[in-house]
């Protein structure tokens, strides 16, 4: 076994090597007049996207340097009263917790993206084809107790203190929160990470289909349900723990 994982290991080098030299081989003029910096491909120059149909795709930023329609602008827009955020726009959120009284979503993107987004039912979308990369995105409301996001979705929630904490995660989705509340549901599918240690939880609920990271901290009682590669990381040990697990998930007790 060993040996077979060594000979696919020398197999793959050698690819490498053959396909960057047949490169340079064909772009020889190119590279030797103008140098290597021409052809690198760095995360200054390459976004990652996507268009209305949920399609993954990458777009050269300086290919929009100069157009006003791609420059960065921000937008406030009243929330309208939803106790849910769902992103249909690709976003970096942070939610913190507010008296009572109206909400605000703060909204930081390219102008052809953040002019069109639209916001009805605590529902967030654009008319736009997306290829500016996550949209930077502050909410402020008193009541939001639920939270849906999707593909490279971040969210941040601080400052929480709510009866109830529900989040859903589709993808790669990253979240991290800080707070407390009576009981939390967490559902995640695909390969996403849920780092809500910082939140006081006396319930909790997590239910993850795939490759996704959940750390935790009931102190009540906690129902975990893993199919796949999924991993949970309790930070506490709760009176009452029941756990599900099929495939090569893990749960990681506290030890006492």
């Amino acid at each position: 076994m060993i040996r077979l994982l060594v000979i696919i290991a020398v197999v793959g080098f050698l690819t490498c090597i053959v396909t960057l030299g047949g490169a340079v081989a064909l772009g020889g003029r190119d590279i030797a007049a103008q140098g290597w910096d021409r052809w690198s491909w760095s995360d200054r120059d390459w976004n990652i996207g996507w268009d209305e149909h949920g399609q993954r795709h990458g777009s050269w930023r300086n290919h929009h340097k100069d157009d006003p329609e791609w420059a960065t602008t921000t937008r406030e827009i009243a929330w309208d009263g939803a106790t849910a955020l769902m992103l249909d726009v690709p976003g970096e959120v942070t939610f913190t917790q507010a008296p009572e009284g109206p909400g605000k979503l703060t909204v930081t993107g390219p102008k052809r993206s953040v002019d069109t987004l639209t916001l009805s039912g605590g529902r967030l979308t654009d008319g736009v084809s997306h290829t500016g990369g996550r949209l930077k995105i502050i909410l402020t409301a008193p009541k939001v107790t639920r939270f849906e996001l999707k593909g490279v979705d971040r969210l941040n929630i601080e400052a929480y203190d709510q009866d109830s904490l529900e989040i859903s995660t589709t993808g790669m989705a990253k979240v991290t929160g800080q707070g407390k509340t009576k009981a939390l549901k967490l559902n995640m599918t695909g390969a996403g990470d849920a780092d809500l240690a910082g939140l006081d939880a006396e319930s909790a609920e997590v239910s993850i289909s795939g490759a996704a990271e959940a750390t935790i901290a009931p102190r009540t009682s906690a129902k975990l349900d893993i199919s796949g590669s999924g991993e949970v990381d309790l930070k506490t040990r709760p009176l009452k723990l029941e756990k599900n697990v099929s495939g090569s998930g893990e749960v990681r007790e506290l030890e006492s």
